[in-house]
Order: C-alpha cells, then structure tokens, then sequence
C-alpha cells in the first residue's frame, strides 16, 4: 500500500471526487479532509459480510478499501472522521449512494474481533 505520485488522484476543487476503477493490482490514493465526498467505483449495495469481495480497513490513519487485487486509499480519512464527526467525509458507492464505513469496517476488516 504505497501512495506516491504516480498513483496519486487528484483532489477536486469543488470536494466531490470520483475514483476511477483501479485496474488489477492498482493503488490509487486521495488525500480527503472534513467535507470532502468521495464516490468509490465500486458496488457497495450489498450488505457487507466477512465473504465479502469487498474488504474496508483502517492502516495507519488511512481508510483502505480493497477490490479483490485492486485497493483504494483514503489518506487522512481517520483524522477528518475523529476531528468532525464520521459524516465529515462522504463515501458514496458508483450509483451514488452513502456507503456505511463503520460497518463496512465491522463486517469485513479481518483484524478486528467483535463479539455479536
């Protein structure tokens, strides 16, 4: 999970930033902060299992989403979320709806241990 400039998505000016599909073992990384909204290229209807194809986790402040060989990073995500409240940035899914990241998180993240 390296972020540099070469894989690297550029920040929007108007805080709505589209991921465009990462091609198999692509990293794309995005620097987000309070207000930003963030539309993933992937289909998050579903509700979220440990089977998932789909997996969302937290490494180091940054909010890592991983598609199969293909992974997104969300860089500064965890600070924006602790300082401004978890609706301080948006995920959206590809068909624009508001993608639940802590269950997303709870429900796919295999480090955590989280008794039902």
């Amino acid at each position: 999970m390296d972020c540099d400039e070469s894989n690297r998505i550029e920040h929007s000016p108007d805080n709505v930033t589209r991921i465009p599909p990462p091609a198999d073992g692509q990293t794309l990384c995005l620097t987000v902060q309070s207000g930003d909204t963030v539309i993933l290229p992937f289909d998050l209807s579903s509700v979220p299992s440990g089977e998932s194809d789909i997996g969302f986790r937290e490494v180091d402040g940054f909010l890592v989403i991983e598609d199969h060989n293909a992974t997104v990073v969300l860089e500064g995500y965890i600070d924006a979320t602790s300082v401004h409240g978890l609706d301080s940035v948006a995920v959206e899914n590809v068909h624009g709806a508001i993608v639940d990241v802590a269950t997303w998180i709870a429900s796919t993240d295999p480090s955590l241990d989280i008794v039902q």
